[in-house]
């Protein structure tokens, strides 16, 4: 049995606040059920066939028909709660790494390489630690896949990175990773398109309870959101002394500029 764990990004530039690298974690065969299943609630009028969670959000900027605010709203809620419950029967568990833009500055920002001034390597360490764990623990004798969205130019450096950051890891988180990462479009598969969803809503979560703490305001999440963090977790916020930790490992790897 294959496992295949799809990881997109959200709030990559600071003003995005926060910095999150999320997904899920499911088989092969579930992930094809969840792509039929998606699929098929994204065909339903109006149709989102190139659902992206940050334009399905948005109202009035065409996603949902020429409707009054309200019906489009309603619309929107209904197609994100649909949404999350296939993604609720389909996988196996949720995974999230996150670090503040402020923390990563304070702590790192000019401080290491320039080639390694990016919060996105420290996401992508951590996650691939978190992901060895999990497997150790759940699915020891399966063999993992994993999926990132092609998106910058961090990302695509990876490729050549990843064999130096498997080096510098420990034995038994490593057993379980692949050789190297698979990048894929979040556009062309439902699997990232869930990942997608998950990232955008984990950070929008993490900045809306900070607002409402500060204002000492009630926060209610939504309906979809509540589905999500129903899904077992697999969970890590990197403060400053995780992420001066990490440099020192990728330091030790000696990294390609």
């Amino acid at each position: 049995m294959t496992i295949r764990v799809f990881i997109d990004d959200s709030g990559s530039e600071p003003r995005g606040k926060v910095f999150v690298l999320g997904g899920f974690i499911s088989t092969a065969e579930r992930w094809e059920a969840l792509s039929a299943e998606w699929d098929a609630v994204c065909a339903a009028a109006p149709a989102t066939p190139d659902f992206h969670m940050a334009a399905a959000w948005r109202i009035n900027r065409g996603y949902w028909g020429d409707r009054d605010e309200a019906t489009q709203t309603a619309l929107r809620d209904r197609r994100l709660l649909d949404l999350a419950k296939v993604i609720e029967r389909q996988v196996q568990a949720s995974i999230t790494c996150t670090v503040t833009w402020r923390t990563y500055d304070e702590s790192l920002r000019g401080q290491v390489p320039r080639h390694l001034d990016n919060p996105y390597f420290f996401l992508l360490w951590q996650m691939l630690q978190m992901i060895g764990t999990w497997s150790r623990d759940v699915a020891p004798a399966e063999k993992i896949e994993l999926v990132l969205d092609q998106q910058n130019e961090a990302g695509r450096r990876v490729l050549a990175w990843y064999p130096r950051l498997l080096a510098v890891m420990d034995e038994s988180d490593r057993q379980a990773l692949p050789a190297a990462p698979v990048f894929r479009a979040d556009r062309d598969l439902p699997p990232l398109k869930a990942a997608d969803m998950w990232a955008w809503f984990w950070r929008r979560e993490a900045i809306d309870r900070e607002r409402h703490r500060r204002t000492r305001s009630s926060y209610e999440r939504p309906a979809f959101g509540d589905v999500l963090c129903g899904i077992a977790p697999v969970n890590r916020n990197l403060e400053a002394d995780d992420l001066k930790a990490i440099a020192q490992r990728l330091k030790a790897a000696k990294l390609p500029k």
